[in-house]
């Protein structure tokens, strides 16, 4: 659009509604005049009307003294309104009279007169709030009438003259057309004006001074601009000539700025770039948060998994978004940050898709606020697994120092099974006559049994050593076990058994067999510990089949095996958890009531058995556990204790801190014909020795001795009689062989508590 047209759209409203405004004042007060002045005519003619028909009538009837006859007086007014519609014919407009009761009497307009009634009530209400008296001119909205009423009083009538609003407008619609003419010609004689007016003075000024603009916008000079005149557009034009200048001289700067900023940008772009590189490999999370506990941004890597989730934080309050207790922690760590300036390390454990994972948070005060308020910079790492590994090591090292106790207590205890083997096999000697002290004795020997059986298992566990595996049939040790278990489990559980007993044996060791039934059977007991139920415990002989095969059984089971089956009606393992079931320390019972440990173990002792385990369970439908071993053909060998201990006549030099048992060697191999000297302190037997070691045939000695071990007193003894042979006995699975011995000049090794036939027949090896 071009600039004139502008200044004409500019200017011309104005000029045109100050035409319209002067017309219109003009046109209105034209129309008010011939409203004014038909109004006094009206007003003239009413009266008049009234004077010479209305007003004559009654004043004969007053002078002829009839206007208390009603009679005369209908007459009269009757022959007052013939005269007023007589008269109707001489003017423009019509007559129109009411009663007193609001009844049209006299119309001179061709209308229903009860129409009329019924309109006219309206304004007869009007004309007689100021009876006698015409005040301005009524426009009836209904007919659009101009008309004049008065009140005539003597009668009770309501007189109205009224002209047609037509007949009026036809007047003023002549000065309307007159007037809207007029201002068409001023309008256009102001836009011829200001066209001339503003193209020599405007437009071809701001023409130069546009093209002059346009040079200056593409950076050409130039050195004056053809507008002379004084006004601003000089004034501008000079300036646009210094414009044009300095921007020359500015341009050539920039220029050169230009190259330096962008290498700058350039620098800036690839630190930014080696910064969210670095931002994206960081670990955990970093979250920007406000004094009041807002997310404001938060940074980690798109690859992370919590990365759709954590995004969603973005905005809202900690208190919103936390659970209650975390929430408190976390706004307690911002609010300690902010208050002190101080940097914050806390870790938290929150619940995730993934589960309850544990993070480390470390805080860190923004130098500049931001919107205000104290911002901090919270650093999230996930130590889930970190948190595990402390776990574990905390756990193996409590394990690792239980098994040094273990390791300990196992060593006293030996000694004192060892008393009490030795002491009853003594008393069996003595009482071969009395059955029913044989039969007592024979129970207390067996439970001494069991109980160096478990210290040897303690011991292979605090010592990590190799259990020793031998052919053995488990179903006496299964039947054991359910036994001892009966008196640890309520009555509330029913047990269930179906052992067979003409099972063929395995290649293994009782007392773990022993400890797999406790551990499940316990691990049972706890899944039905509120309700009770039924524990069932089977084991039946499998032959290998096509099916086994498929199912991973491998071709060392090709002799069969036995399926070794604990099921219980308890609360059922979920899914996720049977992942886990046999890793060392994941339990599920609640803290205190469980380390973790029983299924691992039971786990351990099936794969050294070169077995299978499986496990069946779901959600409130109880656990059933499958165990298989592979059986062997070889049957279990004959104890060497059902020999009788062997007798001898050599003397037997005894070192011993266990009082008991030195008491026990000395008289049972004083009862198979030994000689013995025996000695609890060894620097004391190494005293005696060296004064006639020529008296003694073979030394048996403990290996764990307070002052002098026995393996320094066997080095001393060697160094004294070098053939002498050297039995070393200890209470503690110590990982020491007799290959590792022979070197040192000692050919036996025996692990406490040794029995009697198993001593006679060392030494009797050892005497060849």
């Amino acid at each position: 659009m071009k600039f004139q047209t502008k200044i004409i759209l500019a200017i011309l409203p104005i000029v045109t509604l100050a035409i319209i405004g002067l017309g219109g004042w003009s046109f209105f007060k034209a129309r008010e005049s011939i409203y004014q002045h038909n109004f006094h005519y009206m007003s003239l003619l009413l009266k008049e009307t009234i004077t010479n028909h209305l007003e004559r009538r009654l004043n004969l009837l007053e002078q002829s003294k009839m206007n208390t006859v009603d009679f005369f007086i209908k007459d009269y007014q009757r022959e007052a309104l013939d005269a007023v519609m007589a008269e109707h014919g001489k003017d423009i407009g019509h007559f129109f009279i009411l009663d007193k009761n609001a009844q049209v009497i006299l119309s001179t307009q061709n209308h229903d007169p009860l129409v009329l009634s019924t309109h006219w009530k309206n304004v007869l209400n009007e004309a007689s709030a100021s009876p006698g008296r015409v005040q301005g001119y009524l426009i009836d909205s209904v007919y659009h009438h101009l008309y004049v009423g008065t009140h005539f009083e003597p009668w009770n009538w309501q007189v109205f003259y009224i002209i047609e609003d037509k007949i009026i407008n036809e007047s003023i619609f002549h000065i309307f057309w007159g007037m809207i003419v007029t201002m068409a010609i001023c309008a256009f004689g102001a836009v011829l004006t200001i066209l001339l007016i503003s193209k020599k003075i405007l437009v071809e000024p701001i023409l130069i001074l546009t093209e002059s603009a346009s040079l200056i916008a593409n950076q050409q000079p130039i050195q004056s601009i053809a507008v002379d005149s004084n006004d601003e557009l000089g004034r501008l034009a000079r300036s646009m000539e210094a414009m044009s200048k300095k921007l020359q001289q500015n341009h050539e700067e920039l220029k050169q700025v230009n190259q330096e900023l962008e290498q700058e940008n350039r620098l800036h772009r690839q630190t930014a770039d080696r910064l969210e590189s670095l931002l994206h490999t960081l670990p955990g999370i970093t979250f920007v948060l406000d004094a009041d506990g807002r997310h404001l941004e938060i940074l980690t890597t798109e690859h992370d998994l919590l990365y759709a989730e954590i995004q969603k934080l973005k905005g809202q309050l900690v208190r919103d978004v936390m659970p209650e207790d975390a929430a408190e922690m976390i706004m307690s760590v911002i609010l300690k940050t902010v208050e002190t300036g101080q940097n914050q390390t806390v870790e938290y454990q929150l619940e995730v898709p993934a589960g309850k994972n544990w993070f480390e948070g470390r805080t860190t005060l923004l130098e500049y606020p931001i919107h205000d308020k104290k911002t901090i910079i919270w650093i999230a790492q996930d130590i889930t697994k970190r948190k595990q590994l402390e776990e574990q090591l905390l756990q193996s090292q409590k394990m690792e120092s239980l098994g040094i106790m273990a390791g300990g207590i196992a060593h006293e205890f030996n000694n004192n099974l060892g008393s009490i083997q030795g002491l009853t096999e003594l008393l069996q000697m003595e009482l071969t006559e009395n059955k029913d002290a044989m039969r007592y004795l024979e129970s207390i020997y067996q439970s001494t049994e069991r109980g160096v059986e478990l210290v040897k298992q303690i011991l292979t566990y605090s010592r990590t050593s190799v259990l020793e595996l031998n052919p053995v049939f488990i179903a006496p040790a299964i039947k054991e076990a359910l036994k001892m278990m009966r008196f640890t489990i309520p009555a509330r559980i029913e047990i269930r058994q179906n052992i067979d007993q003409n099972c063929p044996p395995i290649l293994g060791n009782t007392t773990q067999i022993h400890q797999i039934i406790v551990n499940l059977c316990t691990n049972a007991y706890h899944a039905m510990q509120e309700g009770g139920g039924v524990l069932e415990v089977s084991l039946q002989k499998i032959d290998y089949s096509q099916e086994l095969r498929a199912a991973g059984f491998s071709d060392k089971f090709q002799e069969g095996c036995l399926h070794l089956m604990v099921k219980d009606t308890g609360m059922g393992i979920s899914h996720r958890d049977q992942e886990r079931l046999f890793d060392p320390f994941f339990t599920t019972k609640e803290a205190g009531k469980g380390t973790g440990l029983g299924l691992s173990v039971v786990h351990g002792i099936v794969e050294s058995h070169q077995g299978l385990i499986r496990v069946e369970s779901a959600v409130g439908q109880g656990a059933t556990f499958h165990l298989y071993f592979p059986v062997i053909k070889k049957k279990p060998a004959a104890s060497a204790e059902a020999n009788p201990a062997k007798s001898g006549n050599e003397h037997v030099f005894i070192v011993d801190n266990d009082a008991n048992l030195v008491m026990f060697y000395k008289e049972a191999l004083a009862r198979l014909g030994y000689q013995t000297t025996v000695f609890t302190d060894g620097q004391k037997a190494l005293d005696a020795f060296k004064a006639d070691p020529d008296q003694f045939d073979i030394v048996f000695t403990a290996l764990d001795m307070p002052k002098m071990t026995g393996m320094q007193l066997s080095r001393k003894v060697l160094e004294i009689k070098r053939d002498i042979p050297i039995i070393l006995a200890t209470g503690l699975n110590d990982d020491v062989s007799e290959k590792e011995l022979e070197p040192q000049g000692i050919h036996h090794f025996i692990v406490k508590p040794v029995k009697l036939v198993i001593l006679t027949e060392i030494i009797r090896q050892a005497m060849k």
